[in-house]
């Protein structure tokens, strides 16, 4: 049994698309950020940086507790073998592309609403500026997809799952007549029971 601790953000949302996709037996821990409760004594024992989400699996000995979301991914897709090609060659594709969507995108996507919402005086025009800049990479999306049904060839792997939750969050800039691919990729996931699950999951 996996405890999962997490909220409702893109971060926490791909992990429940990645434990319903390869149906990993798992308790949901509510982490109210609202709330602070990821400032509590209890949480930071788990995760000093106070961040969701972050998985507790009791099936190993010693326990085993991470977060960072990309960690989370490769190791519960290393515990059931799933999601993440064996060749190392096309292991490095899809945590390439892990990497861009987290680091690149992600990141830029969450400052964004940091700079517009969370800081005082609120910095709209900047976090405007990084939102729009993550958008231009997802061309570096619609590329790809052009020549493959997925991120990383013919197989889903967690490079899907991580793009999938910003992507349905910023689909109306996203899925139009300018990026085809990438809305059939979207429209493809979306009838999956595991990514809807996902998605809504503690909304």
């Amino acid at each position: 049994m996996i405890d999962f601790y997490t909220y409702g953000t893109f971060n926490g949302k791909t992990v429940a698309i990645a434990l319903e996709e390869m149906a990993v037996e798992y308790r949901t821990v509510v982490v109210d950020l609202i709330q602070g409760e990821q400032r509590s004594s209890s949480f930071l024992a788990l995760n000093p940086s106070g961040r969701i989400p972050v998985i507790v699996d009791h099936a190993t000995q010693p326990v085993t507790t991470i977060s960072q979301t990309g960690a989370i991914l490769i190791y519960l897709a290393e515990k059931t073998g799933l999601l993440l090609p064996q060749n190392s060659s096309e292991k490095a594709k899809v945590l390439e592309w892990v990497m861009f969507q987290l680091t690149d995108i992600s990141t830029n996507v969450f400052n964004n609403f940091y700079l517009k919402s969370l800081v005082s005086p609120k910095q709209p025009e900047a976090g405007e500026l990084l939102k729009q800049r993550a958008i231009k990479f997802y061309q570096i999306f619609e590329h790809q997809l052009s020549t493959s049904r997925y991120l990383v060839g013919d197989q889903l792997s967690i490079a899907d799952v991580v793009a999938f939750p910003v992507v349905d969050a910023l689909r109306e800039q996203l899925l139009n007549d300018h990026n085809p691919c990438l809305k059939k990729w979207y429209e493809t996931l979306l009838q999956r029971t595991s990514f809807v699950k996902g998605l809504n999951h503690t909304t």
